[in-house]
């Protein structure tokens, strides 16, 4: 279990750490649990599961959550809402 663990690290060190992650992951055969807020970091995991007010608003692959319309609304306003 990770809670942001990319904090203050720079691109390099961003994708340095996840390479340790996955080589520690598949080499040991774990899975490991992050609580991330880099979209950059986001979008290179297996299995995105969002959460708004403590309640899963969305799970799936980094792509799908992504464009899921609860996530948006949660997370940027309500999209669209007066037009």
């Amino acid at each position: 279990l990770l809670d942001e663990p990319t904090a203050g690290m720079n691109e390099d060190e961003t994708r340095d750490l996840l390479a340790v992650l996955r080589r520690v992951c598949a080499e040991r055969q774990v899975t490991t649990l992050l609580i991330e807020h880099k979209m950059s970091v986001i979008d290179e995991v297996d299995h995105v599961v969002v959460l708004d007010q403590g309640r899963v608003i969305a799970s799936g692959m980094p792509q799908q959550v992504r464009g899921d319309q609860h996530v948006i609304a949660a997370y940027l306003g309500q999209v669209g809402a007066d037009q």
